[in-house]
């Protein structure tokens, strides 16, 4: 798949997933009214990628399919090629006057520099190298939509994760199956999440692998948005819901 449209973009987030705003569990984000404006502008901005006088300046050609992908994706191995992302950014940026700290090329280009330390990753199990650089061409291939979530509840900072006195206050996992690994706890700090299409959420910092009750926390996974048992509690919005005449910096 070449880059998505903004139509794509608004279609992949009628999904079933579980957000709540306010009290209310969101039946669709891109028509709620304190959710449908940004999720409009998100989608404006991968329309960007189609116009002609954007294209060539917010796209390369994919080294495994040919098609045009974004430029957030782009390993730069130059100064040439960092500036051309940089251009890109800005692109971005100036559409929606800098107003918006998380757009989708923000945790594309995170997903990036992981993939180009892939090798640090894979030192003691070569799975995890392949994992991650497997992950990148996922995203890239599908022009997904990213956020991240890095931050623990702040319940005690005293003490250690495995101290806490609810042993799942922060995501550890429960169990291994043939499927893969069963999680449970809450992660904070996952801006853009009602409008992403995958949740990306390595660790962030520091635990001691050698304590066994640490270790449950040393994980770090990709998985859709729509998955269940995934749900996100959101702050209040911004967006009243309302004409932007009366608040036009913060609608």
């Amino acid at each position: 798949m070449a880059v998505r449209t903004g139509k794509q973009f608004l279609e992949g987030l009628r999904d079933g997933r579980e957000v709540w705003l306010e009290g209310e569990r969101l039946v669709d984000v891109t028509t709620h009214a304190k959710t449908a404006r940004m999720a409009k502008t998100l989608a404006d901005i991968y329309d960007l990628q189609h116009t002609p006088e954007y294209h060539d300046n917010m796209t390369f050609e994919s080294p495994s399919s040919g098609d045009p992908v974004s430029l957030s994706y782009l390993v730069p191995e130059t100064q040439k090629d960092l500036m051309r992302r940089r251009g890109a950014l800005e692109i971005v940026a100036q559409s929606c006057h800098g107003m918006l700290g998380r757009t989708p090329d923000y945790v594309n280009i995170q997903v990036t520099a992981s993939r180009q330390l892939a090798h640090l990753y894979g030192l003691k199990d070569q799975r995890y190298a392949d994992n991650l650089r497997n992950y990148h061409e996922f995203v890239r291939e599908h022009d997904l939509c990213l956020t991240h979530a890095f931050g623990h509840p702040q319940v005690n900072r005293s003490l250690s994760l495995a101290e806490q006195i609810e042993p799942y206050t922060a995501v550890g996992v429960v169990d291994r199956t043939n499927e893969g690994v069963i999680v449970r706890g809450a992660k904070q700090l996952a801006t853009l999440a009602p409008f992403s299409d995958e949740i990306f959420a390595p660790v962030y910092r520091p635990l001691r692998p050698d304590n066994e009750e640490d270790r449950k926390h040393c994980i770090g996974f990709a998985i859709p948005v729509a998955t269940p048992g995934l749900r996100f509690l959101c702050r209040p919005s911004h967006d009243m819901g309302r004409p932007l005449a009366d608040y036009p910096l913060s609608g």
